[in-house]
C-alpha cells in the first residue's frame, strides 16, 4: 500500500512541498510556512529591508553615491564598513534601511551587512554597479535628474572624497582621488558641480584626480546642495564657509568699483577715499584698462 502524498504550495514562489507526515503537514499549513529555499531567504533578509535603496528619492541616491564609493556589492550582499570616528553616520544609514543586526567589526571599526537575494542584483543593475567596482565604474551616472545626481555625487564626495581648508588662510578645497578607470566618473562629477570639466587629470602617479580650489565655486555647490536636505557629513560640509570671500573676489569688486568711479569722472584722489585704497593700487588697475 502507497503511503500518502501531504503536499502544499509555497505562497511565496509556488513550489509544491512534501511532507511525510499529516501532523507536519498540517502545522505547515496553519503557519503558512515557506518552502526550505525561501525561508532561508526571509531569514537572510530579516536584518534590514533594502528595497529602499530602490526608491526614487533623494536620500536613496545619496546612500547609493555614498555606497558606490565606501560599500561593498558581493554575492548578493551589501556590505559597509567605517571607522568609530563616523559610526554615527553607519547608524543613520542602519536607520534608513531599517537595519536590526549587529554592528561588530572590530574595536575601531562599525559594520552593516545585509544580505538579499533578490534586491542587491537590481540595485546594482539600476546604477550600473559592477564587481571589484574599485577598478570597474559605471559607464555613467548622469542618467538620472539632476537633483538626484547632485544627490548621489554628495554621498560619493562623503564616501570618498576630501574637502580641506588651505592651512595659509581660509580658501577651501574639494578632492576626488580614484583608479584612472574612473577619470569619465570625475569628469561629471566636475559638470554637476562647476559646469565644465577642465579640475580633471590623471596625475603622475596614475590616478584619476579631480581637484576645485574654487572657493565661490563650492560656495555655490554647497547652497544648491543644502536646498536638497540630504544626510551630509558634516565635518565635511561645514568646511565650506558660505560668508567667505576670497582675495580674488574682493580684488575684482574693487577693481570694478575703481573703473566705474573713474569713468563717471571722480577724481583719483576722491576714488582712493571711497574705496579706501592707495593711489599706487589705482593707478595699477587703471593702468591695466590703459586709462
Amino acid at each position: 500500500m502507497e503511503n500518502k502524498q501531504y503536499i502544499r504550495i509555497c505562497k511565496r514562489c509556488n513550489t509544491q512541498i512534501q511532507y511525510k507526515s499529516y501532523s507536519a503537514w498540517y502545522l505547515a499549513n496553519k503557519n503558512e510556512s515557506l518552502c526550505r529555499s525561501c525561508s532561508a531567504k526571509s531569514k537572510i533578509n530579516r536584518v534590514g529591508d533594502l528595497s529602499v535603496l530602490l526608491e526614487d528619492s533623494l536620500e536613496t541616491y545619496y546612500w547609493i553615491g555614498f555606497l558606490l564609493a565606501d560599500g561593498s556589492f558581493t554575492n548578493n550582499r551589501l556590505e559597509l564598513t567605517l571607522s568609530n570616528n563616523d559610526a554615527n553616520h553607519l547608524y543613520k544609514f542602519a536607520k534608513y534601511i531599517k537595519y536590526t543586526g549587529s554592528y561588530g567589526k572590530s574595536k575601531c571599526k562599525k559594520q552593516v551587512y545585509c544580505k538579499n537575494l533578490d534586491i542587491v542584483s537590481k540595485i546594482c543593475d539600476k546604477f550600473d554597479i559592477q564587481n571589484n567596482k574599485t577598478y570597474n565604474p559605471p559607464k555613467s551616472i548622469l542618467k538620472f535628474s539632476e537633483e538626484q545626481n547632485v544627490a548621489l555625487l554628495c554621498g560619493f564626495i562623503d564616501g570618498d572624497g576630501y574637502i580641506q581648508k588651505h592651512p595659509k588662510c581660509n580658501s577651501f578645497r574639494l578632492t576626488i582621488k580614484l583608479h584612472s578607470s574612473w577619470i569619465h566618473i570625475l569628469h561629471e562629477f566636475d559638470k554637476l558641480i562647476s559646469g565644465t570639466s577642465e579640475h580633471c587629470k590623471i596625475n603622475n602617479n596614475g590616478y584619476a584626480i579631480l581637484t576645485i580650489a574654487d572657493s565661490e565655486i563650492l560656495k555655490k555647490f554647497k547652497s544648491k546642495v543644502i536646498d536638497l536636505k540630504l544626510p551630509l557629513m558634516s565635518r565635511k560640509w561645514n568646511i565650506i564657509d558660505l560668508t567667505y570671500i576670497s582675495k580674488y573676489v574682493i580684488a575684482k569688486k574693487l577693481k570694478n568699483q575703481v573703473i566705474e568711479l573713474y569713468k563717471s569722472g571722480i577724481s583719483r584722489k576722491e576714488i582712493c577715499q571711497r574705496c579706501k585704497t592707495s593711489a599706487s593700487n589705482i593707478t595699477k588697475i587703471l593702468k591695466k584698462i590703459k586709462c
